[in-house]
This record gives C-alpha cells, sequence and structure tokens, in this order.
C-alpha cells in the first residue's frame, strides 16, 4: 500500500502505469529521488533489492499526484476543462493575451494548452502544482475590483472551490503527515493506529510508518477530516491542547461556498471584513491608515506567511486581547482632564527614553517606503515606521475635525488627494480579509478608534513605540486608573 484516496489509479496499476498517468518521466524521477534511470525503470516494473528506495519513488510520485488538496488531471483532461468550464467565462470579457497574463502563462503557452484536448504528440504539460495555481488565480479573478462577485462568475466561483480548496487549513492540505505525527508525540500511537486502521483500512506497521512520513499518502481530503474527527472522539478528552487543535481544524467542515455565496452582503474573497458596515469615506481612511487600525503590524506582514494555520490563529486571538487591553486604557485615559492626559504622555514618553538609554533600543524613524506602484514596501525595517506614520498622519487629521467618526459630516478638512492609488487600498483588504475574519472584537476596536482624540491617538502612538522597543505600560495603566479614580475633571478645555 503506498497511498490511499486516490482519483487516478487502480489495483491493477504498476507504478509504472502510475507514472505515465501522472505524466512523469524516467528523468523526473530519477533527478528528485537520486537513483538512475535503470534502476528506476527496474523499481517501476516491480524488480527492486531495496524497500526504502521504492518508498522514495511512490512518495515522489504521490507529491505529483496531490497537491494542497488538489488531485492531479491528465494534462488533456485538465485542458478540456478549462476550455468548457472555466475560459468560455472569462473570454466574455477578457481577451487571451489577458487571461495568459494573470494566470502566469504566456499567451502561446496558454493557446497550446487550449488546443491540447484536440491534438495528438506533445502538449503543454502541466504538473500538479502549476495547474492547481492556474486554477486558484481563476478563483481569485472571479471576484470583481469593487469586492462583489459578478453573478456570472458564481457558478464557477463555486465548481474551482472544489479543486483549490482555499478554506480548508494548512494542516489538512498541506502538512497531514506533521499533523499525524504531533498526535504521536503527545503519546497517542496506538489510537492513531487503531483509528487509521478502521478509517483507511491500514494493516501493519509500514503501512502506519508511510503515513508519517508522507503527506501526500492520504490523498482523500474528507478521510483526513474524518481521521481527525475520529481522534478527537478518542483522545481529545485527555489531551486539551490536541482537542482545541483538532476543533479548529474542524471547523473549516463548516464552511459552505455556496450557502455563503447566496447571502445578501458584500463580500471580499468571501470573508465579512470588519469593514463593511462603514461608509465609503470611512473605510477609505481606515485602508490609507491601515496599520493604524489592525493592530500589530509585524504580525499581518510576517508571520502570516512563517507560520502554519493553527499558530497563526492562536497569534491572531493574543495580537486582538492585547488590542483590546490597550483599547480600554485608551478609554479610561479619555476621561482624563486635558493637563493629566498631557502628564500621562509625558511620563510614557520618559519612560521611553529611559528605556533606551538602559539597553540602546532603536525608535526606527517616522518614514515609509513606497514602490513605484504605491505599495508599501513589505520590509521589516520599516514595517513599525508605516504604524507610526499612519498615526502622525490621523493625528494630524483628528487635529482639525475631531474624532474620525467625524469624517462623515466634515470632509472638507480631510485631505483627499489620492496619494495612494487604489491598489494599494485594495492589497491592504486583501490582508484585512485574509487574516481579520469576522470578529466582534475586532469591530469593537474600529469602533473605538474612530472615537480617539488628538491626545488618544498619541498616546496611541506611545503605546506603540514602548511595545516596540519592549518597555512595559502596565505602570501607565496603573496611573491612569488612579489619576481617573482620585480626581474630579474639569472638561471644560479640549485638546
Amino acid at each position: 500500500m503506498y497511498c490511499y484516496g486516490s482519483k487516478l489509479r487502480t489495483d491493477y496499476m504498476t507504478l509504472r502505469d502510475v507514472a505515465e498517468k501522472l505524466e512523469v518521466s524516467l528523468n523526473d524521477i530519477s533527478s528528485a529521488v537520486g537513483i538512475p534511470k535503470s534502476t528506476v525503470s527496474h523499481y517501476l516494473d516491480g524488480d527492486y533489492t531495496k524497500p526504502e528506495k521504492l518508498d522514495s519513488i511512490s512518495r515522489y510520485l504521490n507529491s505529483r499526484e496531490f497537491y494542497s488538496g488538489y488531485s492531479f488531471m491528465p494534462t488533456r483532461e485538465f485542458a478540456e476543462f478549462l476550455n468548457k468550464k472555466v475560459l468560455t467565462i472569462f473570454s466574455q470579457k477578457m481577451k487571451q493575451k489577458e487571461i495568459a497574463k494573470a494566470i502566469g502563462m504566456s499567451t502561446q503557452e496558454l493557446s497550446k494548452l487550449k488546443k491540447s484536448p484536440k491534438i495528438s504528440g506533445k502538449t503543454q504539460k502541466l504538473n500538479v502544482v502549476e495547474q492547481y495555481n492556474i486554477l486558484e488565480h481563476f478563483y481569485d479573478m472571479c471576484i470583481g475590483e469593487d469586492g462583489f462577485i459578478p453573478d456570472e462568475y458564481k457558478s464557477l466561483r463555486i465548481e474551482l472551490s472544489k479543486y483549490v480548496h482555499k478554506y480548508d487549513v494548512y494542516e489538512i492540505k498541506n502538512s497531514f503527515a506533521s499533523l499525524l505525527n504531533s498526535v504521536v508525540d503527545n503519546g497517542f500511537r496506538t489510537q492513531l493506529f487503531i483509528v487509521l486502521k478502521n478509517v483507511c483500512g491500514i494493516q501493519d506497521s509500514k503501512d502506519f510508518n508511510k503515513i508519517l512520513h508522507d503527506d501526500e499518502f492520504i490523498m482523500d481530503i474528507e478521510k483526513r477530516y474524518h481521521i481527525i474527527y475520529e481522534l478527537d472522539r478518542k483522545i481529545g478528552s485527555f489531551s486539551s491542547v490536541l482537542h482545541k487543535k483538532f476543533k479548529f481544524i474542524l471547523t473549516a467542515l463548516d464552511f459552505d461556498e455556496e450557502e455563503l455565496l447566496n447571502e445578501d452582503f458584500r463580500q471580499i474573497d468571501f470573508t465579512i471584513t470588519p469593514l463593511y458596515k462603514y461608509p465609503d469615506i470611512i473605510r477609505r481612511v481606515i485602508l490609507d491608515h491601515f496599520y493604524a487600525f489592525v493592530g500589530d503590524a509585524e504580525y499581518f506582514l510576517i508571520n502570516r506567511y512563517e507560520k502554519d494555520f493553527f499558530e497563526r490563529d492562536y497569534i491572531h486571538y493574543l495580537n486582538i486581547q492585547d488590542e483590546l487591553y490597550r483599547i480600554n486604557m485608551v478609554e479610561k485615559y479619555h476621561t482624563l482632564s486635558v493637563n493629566d492626559k498631557v502628564s500621562v504622555c509625558k511620563e510614557l514618553a520618559d519612560k521611553i527614553s529611559e528605556h533606551i538609554k538602559q539597553t540602546a533600543a532603536e525608535i526606527t524613524p517616522l518614514k515609509a517606503e513606497f514602490d513605484e506602484n504605491g505599495k508599501l514596501v513589505i520590509n521589516r525595517d520599516y514595517i513599525y515606521c508605516r504604524k507610526l506614520s499612519d498615526i502622525n498622519d490621523i493625528i494630524e487629521i483628528v487635529n482639525r475635525i475631531g474624532p474620525l467618526e467625524n469624517v462623515r459630516t466634515n470632509l472638507k478638512k480631510v485631505p483627499i488627494d489620492d496619494e495612494y492609488p487604489f491598489e494599494n487600498r485594495s492589497n491592504y483588504l486583501n490582508l484585512l480579509s485574509d487574516d481579520l475574519y469576522y470578529d466582534k472584537s475586532i469591530e469593537e476596536i474600529f469602533d473605538k478608534k474612530l472615537e480617539f482624540d488628538a491626545m488618544d491617538w498619541n498616546l496611541w502612538g506611545l503605546f506603540t513605540q514602548a511595545l516596540y522597543i519592549r518597555c512595559s505600560i502596565n505602570d501607565i495603566y496603573k496611573h491612569i486608573v488612579k489619576l481617573k479614580n482620585v480626581k474630579k475633571h474639569d472638561f471644560s478645555i479640549t485638546p
């Protein structure tokens, strides 16, 4: 047994048959596993002397058949699918040159691929990763620039969702063996073996070990979820860590793209963002000052690409809790008199200066860099620059019009000169919808920040600097609470 749940293989196929079906050459296998072509040929026919080399070949073939939840289609079949299901829709509004560029192909390559079902001989062959990427591009292209999905693309979007598995978690799609190994590492090897035996029919330790070493061994996504479900039933009560992980993974089963598509609300990549309820001008201000609103900019631009889905979600949760904690601090600060507000900011600024002297920490200058297209240069050295720069820009606006919620009625004093192209806002909106899935806490944070006055934003900027150099702000919180509780304030003077 070298795989489970393949859509291409039958019980009567040899590995040579499988390689041919997957359009994998002897050269491909030889280069990938480091075995001479002549040896590969013998192994494919079942003539082998070292089982471990046969396992290496089998794992490679599995990786050519299954990727990120998607199963390989022979090129002619893939081309026929594109012609009938996809290109007929997009070609109504886009030229072939535009389509080719959007999916990362040349016009000639796309033309050759389109003709593949009708001609004999060589075709524009695509491996499983290339096929997946093309379908993912088309899936994303179904969304218009305004964030809506046009009616003519809705059915296609639903169809493509069955192939790209966009919302299945990383461990299910790309790191299933690692997930199962974490079960073993937590002491539940026997329970895992029993579940795999019941779900997949494995009979011995050899197949069990293959599954633990091959992310593509189990190619049926539904079976992968079934395994996690059964594991949670069997061991979830004995391990809170695994139970939380399992429950998080299983939430993806509740996602129904077709059901969501039929809902009557604005959609940004099928994720409701906290921006949906605000008028256009408020959304614009938030997107133009993205990092002042979303919290930990470093998380959004770096950690979101480096960590697995479960870990990112947990970090996201912690960031939200930290953000709410600071929001609470600012709300209490908001009730202080102007003199006390100034005093608190001065004290925090002094703490930051003292911390810098003691630790030789550096605060990045308030400077941002954009590329020629107006998009933020994603560089660790500039992340907090952009955040502090955003806060400074907001302070200038709020000084003129009061809290940002006043933007609705006082537009004349807000600079609107399209400093950034719309694509820049669109890019931020995608970041927002990818990781800030709809959450009442996020909505609360946005609402509160729209109520901040200039002094509140000034304190928020100091918080950002303090956190950046790892200077504690807890003493400031205690100081604010003390001022709030022991004094009566005159609010006749506004900042």
